[in-house]
This record gives C-alpha cells, sequence and structure tokens, in this order.
C-alpha cells in the first residue's frame, strides 16, 4: 500500500514537475517572440531612421549646393557690376572730355569769326 502511495505521489510529482517545465518553456517561447517582435520593430525603426537621415543629408547637400552657387552668382554679378560702373565712368569722362574739346573749339570759332568776317570783307 505503502508503495502504491510512494509510486502514485512519484508519478504526481514526476507530472507536476513536467507541467512546471512544460509552463517554463512555454512561458520562455512566449518571451522569446515577444523580444524578436519588438526587435523587428526595433530594427524597422533604425531602417526608417535610417533611410530618414540619408534623406536629409541629401536635403542638405542641395541646399549647401544651391547656397555656395547663389553666392558665386553674387559674386559674378558684383564683379561685373564694377566692370559695368568702370566702363561706364571711363565713357563718361571721355564724353565730358569731348565735349569741353567741343566748347573749346567754340570759343576759338567765336574768337577767330569776326576776325574772318573782317578779312572776307577786306576781300570783297
Amino acid at each position: 500500500d505503502s508503495m502504491v502511495d510512494d509510486t502514485r505521489r512519484a508519478k504526481e510529482n514526476e507530472s507536476m514537475r513536467q507541467k512546471y517545465v512544460d509552463d517554463l518553456k512555454n512561458k520562455m517561447d512566449d518571451e522569446r517572440r515577444r523580444l524578436e517582435s519588438q526587435l523587428r520593430e526595433f530594427e524597422g525603426e533604425m531602417r526608417q531612421e535610417r533611410r530618414l537621415r540619408e534623406e536629409a543629408e541629401v536635403r542638405e547637400h542641395r541646399l549647401l549646393e544651391d547656397a555656395k552657387r547663389r553666392q558665386d552668382d553674387n559674386k559674378a554679378r558684383r564683379v561685373k557690376e564694377t566692370e559695368a560702373r568702370g566702363k561706364f565712368e571711363t565713357e563718361r569722362k571721355r564724353l565730358n572730355e569731348a565735349l569741353k574739346m567741343t566748347e573749346d573749339i567754340s570759343g576759338k570759332l567765336r574768337e577767330v569769326e569776326p576776325r574772318l568776317a573782317q578779312v572776307h570783307t577786306d576781300l570783297y
């Protein structure tokens, strides 16, 4: 009788131990699946973050190129404006000199004109 009880208790203990081991395995499997799912989500988020960062770097590079191009264009425009101002000033000076020469010639002609008129009168 005691041996039957011992055997029954041993079977119950073995059954409880096996149930405990199975429960523990199930919990470990559930935890593994949960962690794997979290890892996949994290990896997806990392890929998304990397993609966004790469897109931002491309945008930043384009903006820097645009800013450099505008800066170069502005510099070239300033150089051209300076050259144009220089040419304008040179032409203005030449025009003023020509105007002064014209005034000088007109003055000389006014001085000579009465004498020429006298010479003409004397001759004719």
